[in-house]
């Protein structure tokens, strides 16, 4: 197995770029606590970036609505002195032709400026704040390259990046994602926790569940040996880490996938929680009803969302 050090995550360094759009609104705001943590902490710059809105109404949802370059560029200046305040290196900027899909321009900044990470919130009020539900989140992951980090406007933010919950499989390789959030373990001095589902007979979905009905001892010996494959895959890549001092733990989980990472993020607290898939594979499996959705909807832990192209 190929070892995961910090050669491999050496493009991620002190000219990390994250780019942070804002809408003016408090949820979206509520970002700002964890930009300034991850920014200084890594280091990186930030970019915080505004896009009017076409015939945008003055006030949505008892929300004050930017509708002007002028109102807008005073927002985010007042955003970044407080950034600032930390030795964090800001740039503000507002795209002042008004646009109807705002998920859009912030895809066209994203491929003008090439940041590292895109930070959003994933709640909101609704109307025009619709970005702030994860809709525009999950298109910037979608439609774009970037890991995008959602942060639930409840999150409880820690000061510190004390866990790491990095839930994977064996049939994906891993070694990209684990070369971007290196940094953020080594920064930190994380603990980085391992988990793997691997489900019961009572809980097989799509082609399995056909199989389960005709075959029921042959499944669950076939579920057996994929939870026997999928420890040792968590222990190689465990002892890869703990040669580099990372303190990691291992845990193969049985049953229900989204169930059991919630009970698991629940005993860890953790400050942060990774999920990673191959853009090949369909994007649309981590994003649309299925274990980062549902992640965010029930975890309070901010989420990061990596893209992996092969």
């Amino acid at each position: 197995m190929t070892d995961i050090n910090a050669a491999q995550s050496s493009e991620y360094n002190q000219s990390r770029l994250f780019l942070v759009p804002l809408d003016g609104s408090h949820a979206a705001e509520s970002v700002l606590g964890l930009v300034e943590i991850l920014a200084a902490g890594l280091p990186a710059r930030v970019l915080l970036l505004h896009a009017i809105e076409r015939k945008a109404q003055p006030r949505i949802h008892q929300e004050r609505h930017l509708t002007t370059k002028e109102e807008a560029l005073l927002y985010l200046n007042e955003i970044a002195e407080g950034l600032e305040k930390a030795k964090i290196s800001v740039n503000v900027h507002v795209h002042e032709n008004g646009v109807s899909d705002v998920g859009e321009s912030i895809l066209e900044h994203a491929a003008e400026t090439n940041p590292d990470l895109v930070i959003m919130c994933t709640h909101g009020s609704g109307g025009l704040h619709g970005f702030l539900f994860g809709r525009i989140a999950q298109q910037v992951l979608k439609n774009g390259r970037w890991p995008v980090l959602m942060i639930p406007s409840n999150a409880a933010v820690s000061s510190r990046f004390d866990n790491i919950l990095f839930p994977l499989d064996a049939l994906h390789e891993h070694q990209m994602a684990m070369a971007f959030i290196l940094p953020f373990i080594q920064a930190f001095n994380a603990a980085l926790h391992l988990v793997a589902v691997v489900p019961t007979t009572d809980s097989v979905s799509g082609r399995e569940t056909l199989s389960r009905r005709l075959m029921p001892s042959a499944t669950r010996a076939m579920l057996d040996l994929a939870a026997q494959g999928t420890s040792k895959y968590l222990q190689n890549m465990s002892e890869d880490l703990l040669r580099q001092n990372i303190v990691t733990t291992t845990t193969v989980l049985r049953g229900d996938v989204v169930e059991k990472l919630i009970e698991r993020a629940s005993e860890i607290s953790p400050d942060l929680i990774v999920i990673s898939g191959h853009a090949k594979a369909g994007i649309d499996a981590l994003i649309e009803g299925s274990i980062g959705q549902q992640l965010v909807e029930k975890s309070r832990a901010p989420l990061l969302l990596l893209k992996i192209d092969r």
